[in-house]
């Protein structure tokens, strides 16, 4: 490696750079490679990067499995949770790419990877989170919805699509929803140019029709109309 190849190799600090060669032992190991897995590069040069593999992935051939990948395709992605030199769990985002020479023939391996756990837990908790609001939804019999002013368009959960007895989809348009309130209540509901105008009922309770059994149902609606920053209506 050049010496300008070598300060570039070593400046990069926030993603771990790896090089193995055709066995997937390791040949080189950049500063971020030291400073996202703790080992030193004379620690890990010349063992196989098996070491930062769980026992599990590595039972399993993970390691075999993204190097034939990356022969296979130019590249492999890689995002599963790797070891740490003081055995903690991390989860890594990253791939792994062949290493070739001018004439094409392969020599190694590059592995780079970075630590993205607190983005992966964070997206864990928030699947958590919708899951338990669903729950709670479908217990209570209470739906959520977001009407976007500016394209007329609901963004509807799945509960209350079923409340509505309609099939569960992520968006419509509220006439959907409206063409179901029995004509005697329409005034009751938010329209387009109340929504727009800001005097859409916040409160209401009105009945609708339902689509497939013609079932007379009850609905108790509160709302709130999100502004922006001079006072226009948003969102509902």
């Amino acid at each position: 490696m050049s010496r300008r190849h070598r300060i570039i190799f070593e400046s990069i600090t926030d993603f771990a750079i790896i090089v193995t060669d055709r066995d997937g032992r390791v040949t080189d190991w950049n500063t971020g490679a030291e400073r996202v897995l703790g080992w030193t590069a004379p620690e890990l040069i010349g063992q196989t990067i098996e070491r930062i593999f769980t026992p599990e992935d590595r039972a399993n051939g993970r390691v075999e499995i993204e190097m034939r990948d990356a022969l296979q395709s130019g590249r492999a992605n890689d995002e599963r949770w790797h070891l740490h030199r003081d055995g903690r769990r991390f989860w890594a985002s990253g791939e792994m790419m062949p290493l070739r020479e001018e004439d094409g023939s392969h020599i190694g391996f590059v592995k780079v990877l970075r630590d993205r756990t607190a983005e992966h837990l964070a997206g864990k908790a928030l699947e958590t989170a919708e899951a338990r609001l669903h729950q709670a939804q479908e217990a209570g019999g209470v739906g959520l919805f977001t009407v976007d002013i500016a394209s007329d368009t609901i963004f509807p959960t799945p509960e209350f699509c079923r409340i509505y007895g309609m099939p569960v989809q992520d968006a419509y348009p509220p006439s959907a929803f409206e063409d179901l309130i029995i004509p005697g209540d329409r005034h009751l509901v938010s329209s387009a140019s109340s929504r727009q105008s800001g005097e859409a009922p916040r409160d209401v309770e009105y009945r609708v029709r339902m689509p497939n059994s013609g079932e007379i149902r009850w609905i108790a609606r509160k709302g709130e109309l999100e502004v922006d920053g001079v006072g226009r209506p948003i969102r509902f």
